[in-house]
């Protein structure tokens, strides 16, 4: 099914790929809209015990005092001093954000100064926040304006301002890593691209539903509130490290299908036949448990819910199947194109097996009464060595006595021990030979070598279904 599907898209490629990315940049417009803060608790279920308390408390004291402010004068520095505080109270209170201003509190040593300051407005609404940057170009520079509120406003501008750093260092990173992996410069700018495409959707379905209050019935929401300031930097770290992580899965098989085939648009198709059902069942575990948050009365782990899941969704179907083989099919020989001068340059790290040293020795061979030889080669290794396993099919082929040492054998060809009634058993044998190259392949000399746990997990779900379909082939 994968491969059939790749090869469609590959037929066409502008036209898969101009609508996957009309669909990403339809569901990533509402992140241009995207206003950050910091949820309070009058934005949780009015079912909850919080959220009746802080209604109380607005209702009988004013929306300000679940905001309060805190200025704290340090009278040993230059500034105002203490026969300066009550002016300074004053214009203060005469902000028109500001409802009230409390009697100032001295410490016993007399050196501090602490003013309580209620403002007139909730403290995730943006006028608090327009009311905190007043109030903090009001007081002299001895004079500093604490509390949780001016805590998390200052958070949510130093987490805007930082976010485009961290990005781009992200994708910088990614791009050299990845540079060297594949020896290949569209490749990583690809990968990069495909990425940023679908956790920007994610960024437009949660402004769209949280934000805008689009089905917002659906998820449970009683009103709309702004964007959690902490979560744009948590999505882009989990999503592009799991977008990454299918991304490296599946071009480390699609070089390895290219280095023997030496086509761009049949490897892809093999590597998506190959990484298809891995990738496709990580990503619906996944989305299930992002979507279990969903479920939480809490708006705040209903909104990480929904993003997480909706980029693993994106990822795994509208880039994974389609802008991936579109991209590759129109990069053709492209895709894998590196300048010579950065060729010599970069290390040498790899992904595939050294395919150049040509086939090894074979293994020794398996004795014992009753053991038998027989044929099983793999369908993929069967389809690509067609015309190289008919000199040594013969040989291969039948039963041989105990003891007997076996002939040559292809390097296409797994030798497996069978019990009397035709089954395989295992074999204390060494690994199969390599498979052989094609004639136009590039090759690499280049070890194998493990990025991540997640992808090395993937490689051993991969080799355990791939040994089940040679066993189910060996028992039909």
């Amino acid at each position: 099914m994968w491969s059939r599907f790749a090869r469609r898209v590959s037929g066409r490629p502008l036209r898969h790929l101009l609508a996957a990315t009309a669909v990403l940049l339809a569901l990533a417009a509402p992140a241009l809209d995207m206003e950050t803060g910091f949820p309070d608790a009058g934005n949780d279920s009015a079912h909850t015990t919080h959220r009746r308390a802080y209604d109380l408390v607005a209702e009988g004291f004013g929306p300000g005092a679940n905001a309060p402010l805190l200025l704290v004068a340090d009278l040993t520095r230059p500034g105002v001093g203490a026969e300066g505080i009550t002016a300074l109270a004053e214009r203060v209170a005469a902000d028109p954000g500001i409802a009230s201003v409390g009697e100032p509190r001295t410490s016993r040593s007399g050196d501090t100064v602490v003013l309580p300051t209620l403002p007139t407005t909730a403290p995730a609404d943006a006028a608090t926040s327009r009311t905190l940057a007043r109030v903090r170009g009001l007081v002299p520079g001895n004079v500093s304006v604490s509390g949780l509120t001016a805590m998390t406003d200052d958070l949510t501008t130093q987490l805007v301002s930082t976010l485009p750093v961290f990005v781009a260092a992200t994708l910088g990173a990614s791009f050299l890593l990845l540079l060297v992996v594949f020896r290949s410069v569209a490749l990583p700018l690809k990968a990069v691209a495909v990425n940023l495409f679908s956790i920007a959707g994610a960024y437009g379905v949660v402004v769209a539903v949280f934000q805008w209050g689009w089905f917002g019935g659906l998820f449970g929401l009683e009103e709309t509130l702004p964007i959690a300031s902490p979560l744009p930097t948590v999505f882009f770290a989990v999503l592009f490290g799991l977008s990454m992580d299918y991304e490296v899965f599946l071009l480390s098989r699609v070089r390895e299908e290219y280095d023997a085939t030496g086509d761009t648009t049949e490897a892809v198709a093999r590597g998506m036949a190959a990484t298809g059902r891995v990738i496709t069942s990580a990503a619906l575990i996944m989305t299930v448990v992002f979507l279990g948050f969903v479920g939480n009365p809490s708006p705040l782990v209903k909104m990480m819910g929904l993003g997480l899941a909706t980029a693993i969704v994106l990822d795994a179907t509208i880039v994974r199947l389609v802008l991936v083989p579109a991209s590759m099919a129109l990069l053709g020989r492209a895709a894998w194109w590196l300048p010579r001068s950065l060729d010599r340059r970069l290390p040498r790290w790899g992904l595939g097996h050294d395919t150049a040293a040509g086939p090894t020795a074979d293994p020794a061979p398996v004795r014992g009464a009753g053991a038998a030889w027989s044929r099983a080669p793999a369908r993929r290794t069967r389809r690509r060595h067609e015309g190289h396993d008919e000199a040594g099919s013969a040989s291969s082929r039948g039963a041989r006595p105990s003891g007997a040492a076996h002939p040559a054998v292809p390097a296409s060809v797994h030798l497996r021990r069978l019990s009397a009634d035709g089954r395989p058993l295992r074999a204390a044998q060494g690994p199969p030979p390599p498979r052989l190259p094609h004639p136009n392949a590039v090759t690499s000399r280049t070890p194998t070598i493990t990025l991540d746990p997640i992808i090395c997990f993937f490689d051993l779900l991969r080799s355990s279904l791939e040994q089940a379909d040679h066993t189910s082939d060996d028992s039909a």
